[in-house]
């Protein structure tokens, strides 16, 4: 999506806190502190991981193992005074504000009506929490994949949604600014691969990501889409909703970053789009429907994906923070040390096409343990849209072709589309560097990346390159 006109520079708060801790201090001592104080603590680990919104509502502090981190969903003297005691112990590294997060692209929404749509998403979440609950909530989910496997029967049609003169799915909608090139105009044909896939070289590559797991923390995914009926798809949901993608961005992210060779799905889709097709591919909905999250859900998704062993954690997502927060530079650092790397969007914030400066890069890509990604357009210059700043690295990210919820595909535009493509190769360098520590995978996109006009703070080391 173009530009993400729901955020602003004032960062909303929840009301929660997050802390993060000494990873040098032992767990078992902390969680022993806090429950000396009578608080009820829930740690990751014992969910395997799995943390949801419910489980932070209910519990007065919420351990993320993998991270060591902490959410204090609500605060009450008595988690004051375990701060204070794990202050007093040395295990205290940093206490922030938790904030709201969004995908990259957003509606525009004026700041009264996202405040009425924040309340109204709230009440009518438990409201479908508590009527949809338990039998009913899956009942309805295994009916809307019956229903669409029902429709997707041999010979059947597979909607597209709206369609522009040469088939492909439109574009998503633009804010007042220039239209974005045509890929076709300037060489590139997109009847078997899409021009991102032609110009990061993902369409020469003998790799495909066998055997990385690549993890989307986004909407969500359409769990009916046909590109992938037949794919092994891990999913986990935080925010307290199915897994299913009603908004389309987490889709059209997954399908870029790894969405199927063509040949091998039973309806079959031109271009190919996927970079890296043969990855395993773990879903995680950190974003509601509306795509808002928290910056709790996105830790929790974090910390998720490293329980499960992922290698590439992609975040097309963001929110406005003055300075990088301490948590997601924590937790990008505790990534790479266990061997993987995440990589998030800079931000469509910019008018570059105004003769503006642009917009700085956004939280959590502006952590200097995280991967900053610009989005670029077919003429790879930076796209009028991109924010600058802290960037690492560039992507196509303008007339990006991918999958789409209900069954559909779509074309477009944002950073959020440039970061799959780099999530994307880091599997492809993964698969052809089995012994690379993640570490030496950011290098080498960075020292790979071919050279653009632009300077590092719009397009950071240049064009993201795939292994041949």
């Amino acid at each position: 999506m173009l530009e993400n006109r729901g955020l602003t520079e004032e960062r909303r708060l929840t009301g929660r806190k997050l802390i993060a801790l000494d990873p040098a201090r032992d767990r078992a001592a902390t969680e022993r502190t806090l429950s000396s104080f009578g608080l009820g603590v829930t740690s990751a680990s014992e969910l395997r991981g799995a943390v949801g919104e419910a489980a932070m509502r209910q519990s007065d502090v919420v351990v993320f193992d993998n991270l060591h981190m902490m959410l204090i969903p609500q605060q009450s003297p008595e988690t004051a005074s375990a701060v204070s005691a794990l202050r007093d112990e040395g295990s205290i590294l940093a206490v922030e504000d938790e904030g709201y997060v969004y995908a990259v692209g957003a509606p525009a929404v004026g700041r009264a009506l996202r405040d009425y749509l924040h309340g109204y998403r709230e009440g009518v979440t438990g409201l479908a929490g508590r009527l949809l609950g338990g039998e009913a909530a899956a009942a309805l989910a295994s009916g809307r994949r019956a229903s669409a496997a029902r429709r997707m029967g041999p010979g059947a049609t597979l909607p597209a949604g709206p369609t522009r003169a040469d088939g492909r799915g439109a574009c998503g909608a633009r804010a007042a600014g220039p239209e974005s090139l045509d890929p076709a105009a300037l060489g590139f044909d997109e009847a078997r691969f899409t021009w991102g896939l032609q110009a990061i070289g993902a369409h020469r590559s003998r790799f495909t990501g066998e055997g990385i797991r690549i993890a989307i923390l986004d909407t969500g995914l359409d769990m009916a889409h046909p590109d992938f009926d037949q794919r092994r798809i891990v999913t986990h949901a935080v925010v307290e909703q199915e897994v299913d993608d009603w908004h389309g961005h987490g889709t059209h992210t997954a399908g870029t970053a790894c969405g199927p060779v063509p040949s091998t799905v039973r309806y079959s889709v031109s271009p190919r789009y996927g970079v890296a097709p043969r990855a395993e591919l773990h879903v995680c909905k950190v974003l509601d429907n509306c795509g808002v999250g928290t910056d709790g859900t996105i830790l929790a998704g974090i910390n998720w994906a490293l329980e499960q062993r992922c290698r590439v954690i992609s975040l097309s997502l963001g929110s406005f923070s003055a300075q990088p927060l301490s948590v997601y530079e924590a937790a990008g650092r505790r990534a790479l040390e266990l061997n993987a790397l995440i990589v998030a969007a800079a931000g469509n914030e910019s008018k570059r096409h105004l003769g503006r400066g642009p917009r700085p890069c956004l939280s959590p890509a502006n952590a200097a343990s995280i991967l900053s990604v610009a989005a670029l357009d077919p003429s790879l210059a930076v796209a009028y849209f991109s924010n600058g700043g802290k960037v690492d690295i560039a992507a196509p990210g303008t007339s990006v072709y991918s999958s789409y919820s209900c069954q559909s595909y779509r074309c477009l535009d944002g950073t959020s589309m440039a970061t799959p493509h780099v999530a994307g190769v880091a599997a492809l360098l993964m698969q052809a560097h089995p012994n690379a520590t993640a570490g030496e995978i950011w290098t080498m996109l960075t020292s790979t990346a071919r050279k653009l006009d632009a300077g590092p703070s719009d397009v950071g080391a240049g064009l993201v390159q795939a292994p041949v």
